[in-house]
């Protein structure tokens, strides 16, 4: 039998629920931000100055499949029509090992069926992720 990762969401401080099983997970990019010190008197060369500023990680695309009613995406659901903040965790399907977690909103839903023939739904979901990200420990 096959092991798959889990998606896991609540609302921000409450108990994870299962929102589905990971189909894939788009990548996790980080970014800084880069200011530019341009004031006449302080520049060298005439050209400006960057300096670092603050850090970020772009939205996040997962997609999972689909139970309607289930817990987990009842909250993400409720996340992105209500603007709840929401934890957020990726799980290996080895007990206790975490692929990824952290915050953010839901900003992104769609549902995707795979052919006329199935009932299996699949669902992308594109979360604004507020602050870091927290990875698990990887290997090959």
């Amino acid at each position: 039998m096959a092991k798959y990762a889990s998606f896991h969401a609540a609302v921000s401080g409450g108990t994870l629920a299962k929102a589905g099983v990971v189909i894939s997970i788009g990548d996790i990019n980080r970014t800084k931000e880069m200011t530019e010190d341009d004031d006449l008197e302080t520049a060298e060369s005439g050209y400006a100055k960057r300096r670092p500023g603050m850090k970020s990680v772009e939205d996040i695309t997962l997609v999972i499949r689909h139970k309607k009613g289930d817990a987990g995406q009842t909250v993400l659901d409720d996340s992105f029509e209500e603007g709840e903040l929401i934890d957020f965790e990726a799980r290996y399907p080895d007990a206790g090992k975490t692929a990824m977690k952290g915050k953010g909103y839901v900003s992104g839903i769609s549902l995707n069926t795979q052919d006329k023939d199935t009932t299996r739904v699949e669902r992308s979901i594109t979360i604004a992720v507020d602050g870091g990200i927290t990875e698990g420990t990887w290997t090959e």
